[in-house]
C-alpha cells in the first residue's frame, strides 16, 4: 500500500463531500483499494451539436490553448471535433483522410504534437489487430484561454490560419495483439518512451496493459502484455482513460461512479509488485462517460465527456 510520503500531488488534496458522494468510495475501499472523493465537479457546458452524437474519447490540446478535441464512437467517418474546455461549444471540425473507422474509442497525443485516434474497439466479431492513426493539429480559433505571452502579431497570425473546418492526412500504426482477439476503449501514448499502450476493457479482474514500444509507421507491431489492470468496483473494466505530459500520472475510468489514478511507477509495474500497482480510486456521484482527460498541464484535474445528444462536459478536481 502506497504510504503518504510517496503519494502525489492528487492524493494529498482532500476536502470532506456530502456524505451521498462517500458511497462510491467506501464501496471501492471495500474493494481493494484506497479511497478518496472528488474535490470538486462542475458542468461546464453540453455538446449540443448534432454531429456529435456518441463521443468516445476526449484529449486536451497543447497547441490550442482552451481546446479539447473528440470522437465519436463507431458509426461516424473518420473525423474530430475541437471543443472550448470553457463551454463545451464545436470550434472546428477535423476531417482525417486515408483513415479507417471501424470502431474508434479513443483518443491521445503524440510527443511529437500530434493528435492520435485510436480504432480499437471489438468491431464484429473482436479485432486480434487495432490502428491508431495520428495526424496534425490544426490552429483553432475560440478556444477562449489566450497565450498572454504572444505578440498581437503571433495572435493575428493564429487566428488567420484558424478555420472551421479543415482535412488532414492521418499516418497509421498497426497494432497487434500476441494472443486472441480483445476489446479495448482506452489508448494512451507514453510521452517519455512514446510507446502506445492499449488498456483491454474485459471486467474488473480481466482487463490488461499492452504496450508497443516506439512502434513504425504504416508497419505491424506486436503489442506485449504488461500487466492485468484491476478496476475495483468497475464491473466492465476501463472504458477511458488519460496520461498527464510530462508522463507521471495515468487516469482510469469505469462506468459510473470511479476513477482510478495511477503514479507512473505504479501503472507500468508488473503484478508481482502486488499493492505497489494498485491504483488510488477517487468516487463521485454517477458518471457514465466514456471519455476522460487530463486538463491542460494538471495532474489533479480531468475533464469527462457523456455519449448522447447534448453531451455534458464535466471537470473534476480529483
Amino acid at each position: 500500500m502506497k504510504t503518504q510520503s510517496s503519494m502525489p500531488q492528487f492524493e494529498q488534496r482532500r476536502r470532506l463531500l456530502p456524505a451521498v458522494l462517500l458511497l462510491p468510495a467506501l464501496l471501492a475501499l471495500l474493494a481493494g483499494g484506497p479511497a478518496a472523493v472528488v474535490e470538486a465537479k462542475e458542468l461546464v457546458g453540453r455538446v449540443d451539436d448534432r454531429r456529435i452524437k456518441e463521443a468516445s474519447g476526449l484529449v486536451a490540446s497543447k497547441r490550442n490553448r482552451g481546446v479539447l478535441w473528440t470522437h465519436n464512437d463507431s458509426g461516424d467517418f473518420a473525423r474530430v471535433f475541437a471543443l472550448s474546455a470553457k463551454d463545451g461549444r464545436v470550434l472546428h471540425e477535423l476531417t482525417v483522410l486515408g483513415a479507417g473507422a471501424s470502431d474508434w474509442e479513443d483518443m491521445a497525443l503524440s510527443p511529437f504534437g500530434q493528435l492520435c485516434a485510436g480504432d480499437i474497439g471489438d468491431g464484429p466479431g473482436g479485432r486480434r489487430s487495432v490502428t491508431v492513426y495520428c495526424f496534425d493539429e490544426p490552429y483553432v480559433d475560440g478556444g477562449g484561454d489566450d497565450d498572454d505571452d504572444e505578440t498581437p502579431e503571433k495572435k493575428a497570425k493564429k487566428k488567420k490560419k484558424s478555420k472551421t473546418y479543415s482535412s488532414t492526412h492521418a499516418t497509421p500504426y498497426h497494432l497487434d495483439y500476441p494472443e486472441g482477439a480483445h476489446d479495448a476503449e482506452t489508448l494512451l501514448i507514453d510521452p517519455q518512451t512514446n510507446s502506445f499502450c492499449v488498456v483491454t476493457k474485459n471486467g474488473e479482474q480481466g482487463s490488461e496493459l499492452y504496450v508497443a514500444r516506439a512502434p513504425k509507421p504504416w508497419a505491424h507491431t506486436e503489442l506485449e502484455l504488461r500487466r492485468k489492470v484491476h478496476t475495483y468496483g468497475g464491473w466492465a473494466g476501463p472504458v477511458a482513460g488519460d496520461i498527464t505530459w510530462d508522463g507521471e500520472h495515468v487516469v482510469l475510468k469505469s462506468y459510473g461512479y470511479y476513477f482510478y489514478l495511477f503514479t507512473r511507477a505504479a501503472f507500468f509495474a508488473s503484478d508481482e509488485r502486488g499493492d505497489y500497482s494498485r491504483p488510488y480510486i477517487v468516487g463521485t456521484d454517477y458518471d457514465p462517460a466514456e471519455a476522460v482527460a487530463f486538463d491542460a498541464g494538471s495532474d489533479n484535474a480531468v475533464f469527462t465527456l457523456t455519449e448522447g445528444a447534448g453531451s455534458p462536459l464535466h471537470r473534476y478536481d480529483l
